[in-house]
């Protein structure tokens, strides 16, 4: 073998080295939408979790966003409202995976679901911004954006909707921590 050929022999797999180094960094690529849940199991129904997280998170910002009697009126107030806004963004990514109803994987299967999903995230967000801000006109219009991603989302896989005026009485538990101001 000529020494012309032996460098370059050399010099081609001192390189092959660094090419195997370099490819173990590359990002691992994502996995395919069919299997966003991975080794995630759902323990609770998507009924359950918007029932348990959603809507009531929802309502705690709708009724400070929307009525007087139940705007914040201190730093521990908005503290409050900033854990249902957190909660209810973070509840898009359990919607998006799905729960372990009998149609729930098949729900999230279906091409629109995760921009449902993602509508109701990013009203979430907005909600979020606004109750940092403490900016109540704001939190009524990020509320009311979120309501128009509800329904668009119910039209589609829950028909039926569920109350959206909820009072005390009705359904105490959207009310905890925020009371009546006296007049």
């Amino acid at each position: 073998m000529n020494a012309f050929r032996v460098v370059r022999l050399r010099w081609a797999l001192s390189g092959v080295p660094v090419m195997l180094f370099l490819s173990g960094c590359a990002p691992a690529p994502a996995p395919p939408a069919s299997d966003l849940r991975g080794n995630f199991k759902p323990v609770v129904t998507l009924n359950q979790v918007m029932v348990g997280v959603v809507d009531h998170n929802s309502h705690i910002l709708w009724n400070a966003g929307g009525s007087d009697a139940y705007a914040p009126t201190s730093d521990a107030d908005w503290h409050e409202l900033e854990h249902a806004a957190i909660t209810l963004a973070a509840a898009g990514n359990m919607i998006l995976i799905g729960g372990s109803g009998p149609d729930d994987l098949a729900w999230t299967q279906k091409p629109d679901w995760a921009k449902l999903t993602q509508g109701e995230t990013d009203a979430a967000l907005a909600l979020l911004l606004a109750v940092q801000h403490k900016n109540r006109d704001e939190l009524f219009k990020a509320g009311s954006d979120l309501t128009d991603k509800c329904e668009a989302c119910h039209k589609e896989y829950k028909p039926a909707l569920p109350p959206i005026i909820a009072t005390p009485q009705e359904q105490p538990e959207h009310f905890y921590g925020f009371k009546p101001q006296k007049k």
